[in-house]
């Protein structure tokens, strides 16, 4: 028998002026454990949760595809480095979801509660008290690589050990852990959920924070909006998303966000992009571009061929874009090219090439 879902949030900072004050009350949830943990905000919702999976076919057209195409030469991109690519398998295709996902709702705050295909768990996203004025549209997180392995290894130790808490199995801390890893600031937070997973019905968990005892979400600046809180938060700069599957664990699969004050650069304009797994036939494509400009276009390029892309949320300054594409029959390489108002070319990743894991047999993600 399958357990509720469950999730919990914390901050952590090492100067007690960036946190605010602290305190814990445990308390009973929808369905399982509820912990409240704010030390600078935090609680805990639970909620349903489904995985978006399954076959289909290839070949057919595109919808959500802008009116200008750009096929590309590696030599006009702007050199990226390694920007986006990863290392020794970090971040994984589900936290890279997770990480373009969080994204989303902080480029557009309103339109993500709104939208049809993010916003699709219960209790609704959509009311006048979640995601309004009090969390108004943010700068991107990057993708930090010591950020990454704290939160995979949270994520794994929790499922490989049947437990979940934020303190490691030692009963170390999470600013311990997170600090042994990071070290660029002393700013940090950490949300954690289970049961889910798909990386949507986990970002409804974090994003709704419902309290206990009600149906609807958890209102902004109430005390139960923690995870919220921290999605939303201005002072975080850097992001690590840790995804653990464990079958014979409570919850199977396992999540971490860590969170901290300063990012690594570079910070291109073509922050992140992703594949997702929508319904049965078809494959979303998603990225999120952030400048002082508007994008004069997003492309994916999916086995070479180019697939204009939309925006979906936001604006073509500060958005999310995207484009659908009929499922494939297997492993399929894709990257996302970006041309910004002065003209230059942007590439995620910035080398090699994500591959469409979970399109019928394909487990690869990247190839060099």
């Amino acid at each position: 028998m399958r357990s509720d879902p469950k999730l919990l949030a914390a901050v952590v900072c090492l100067s007690f002026a960036a946190c605010g004050g602290s305190s814990s009350e445990p308390d009973a949830g929808d369905g399982g454990a509820y912990f409240f943990i704010p030390l600078g905000g935090g609680s805990a919702a639970t909620g349903g949760g489904y995985s978006a999976t399954g076959g289909g076919n290839g070949g057919g057209g595109a919808t959500g595809g802008g009116t200008g195409t750009h096929t590309f030469d590696g030599g006009t991109f702007v050199d990226g480095g390694t920007y986006g690519v990863p290392v020794d398998g970090a971040p994984s295709w589900r936290e890279r979801q997770v990480l373009v996902l969080t994204n989303a709702v902080r480029l557009s705050p309103t339109d993500y509660k709104q939208s049809p295909v993010y916003a699709v768990g219960s209790p609704s996203l959509n009311t006048a008290t979640v995601l309004s004025a009090t969390y108004p549209a943010r700068d991107p997180v990057f993708n930090q690589q010591d950020l990454n392995h704290s939160a995979r290894q949270h994520s794994v130790e929790m499922g490989t050990f049947n437990y979940f808490a934020h303190e490691s199995l030692d009963a170390g801390t999470p600013g311990a852990r997170i600090k042994s890893y990071y070290t660029l600031s002393q700013t940090y937070g950490e949300n954690i959920a289970a049961g889910n997973v798909d990386p949507i019905a986990t970002m409804h968990q974090w994003l709704c924070d419902k309290a206990t005892g009600t149906t609807v979400c958890c209102a902004d600046a109430a005390s139960c909006d923690g995870h919220r809180r921290n999605i939303m938060s201005g002072s975080f700069k850097a992001l690590g998303v840790g995804y653990g599957f464990v079958t014979t664990s409570t919850y199977r699969a396992y999540w971490t966000q860590d969170f901290g004050g300063v990012a690594n650069p570079p910070a291109p304009p073509l922050v992140d992009g992703v594949h997702l797994l929508s319904g049965s036939a078809q494959t979303r494509f998603v990225a999120n571009y952030a400048a002082t400009g508007p994008a004069e276009s997003l492309t994916l390029m999916l086995s070479e061929d180019p697939y204009p892309m939309a925006v979906e949320l936001g604006t073509s300054t500060r958005g999310t874009w995207f484009v659908s594409v009929p499922r494939g029959t297997g492993c399929r390489p894709y990257y996302f090219a970006a041309v910004d108002a002065a003209g230059r070319a942007w590439r995620y990743p910035a080398m090699g090439v994500f591959l469409t894991t979970g399109e019928a047999t394909c487990t690869q993600e990247w190839l060099p």
